[in-house]
């Protein structure tokens, strides 16, 4: 009996110590934001789809937006990379990426790009008919 409750003393010791350790303390609240990708859209026609991906608690994560809009909450401080594939290149060519947020505005011609998350923010993936 005594060799038990010098057991349970030591596995007791041995938890607290670890839940007090660094290792396991709680990560601070890392503050979110909400990233819009929209894709240009002509009556139910979407032009193409956009692969967004970005590194969350250390993993890879990769979404596919294939409607005209698509909401995501990715963490302030976050490189987006964002990819597009249009539909159809020959009828309706990929043209370029506007991004907006924090009253700012920007174009980039390249069909990959990416973006640091620091605020709200829309990026479009404009489309053009040929």
């Amino acid at each position: 009996m005594h060799s038990l409750l010098r057991a349970t003393a030591l596995s007791t010791a041995a938890l607290l110590t670890l839940l007090a350790s660094p290792a396991v303390a709680a990560k601070p609240h890392t503050a979110m934001e909400r990233l819009t990708v929209s894709i240009t859209k002509t009556g139910s026609t979407v032009w193409g789809r956009v692969s967004v991906s970005y590194r969350s608690g250390g993993k890879k994560i990769t979404k596919t937006c294939s409607a005209a809009s698509c909401s995501y909450s990715v963490a302030k401080g976050t490189k987006v990379t964002l990819k597009e594939t249009p539909h159809n290149a020959k009828t309706w060519p990929f043209s370029k990426w506007t991004v907006s947020g924090a009253g700012k505005m920007s174009s980039m011609k390249a069909a990959n790009t990416s973006v640091t998350i620091s605020g709200k923010a829309t990026v479009t993936a404009v489309y053009v008919v040929k």
